[in-house]
């Protein structure tokens, strides 16, 4: 029953972490740095959100490890560090506790 929802779920992450990607990408370029040399901080994407200092973020709210293991392999895949100030993953106070645990052991960037 949540299947769908889990893959239509991945799929929109997958979309806005590669839409970061290639702000990033594109930002960098414009002033003359390698790909992959940005700030972290991309200009603003369509679809995704901008924050304050004209930066992109990206919040990934799940309780789904497997949609968790799914971005952090797309984060690698497209070369976005693991501490990248525009991604951060979400999760109820209280609820996978060990989930949000994990990934601030990885350096990642959460929020409850």
């Amino acid at each position: 029953m949540y299947a769908p929802l889990a893959q239509a779920y991945d799929a929109c992450a997958a979309l806005l972490l590669r839409r970061l990607a290639e702000a990033e990408s594109r930002s960098a370029a414009a002033e003359g740095l390698p790909p992959g040399a940005g700030a972290g901080g991309a200009p603003e994407a369509e679809g995704v959100g901008a924050v304050g200092g004209g930066g992109v973020a990206v919040l990934l709210a799940t309780h789904n490890r497997a949609s968790v293991a799914a971005a952090t392999r797309r984060m690698s895949a497209l070369g976005l560090p693991a501490a990248h100030c525009g991604v951060h993953f979400a999760q109820i106070l209280g609820m996978a506790d060990d989930l949000t645990l994990a990934l601030g052991l990885q350096e990642r960037q959460t929020d409850r």
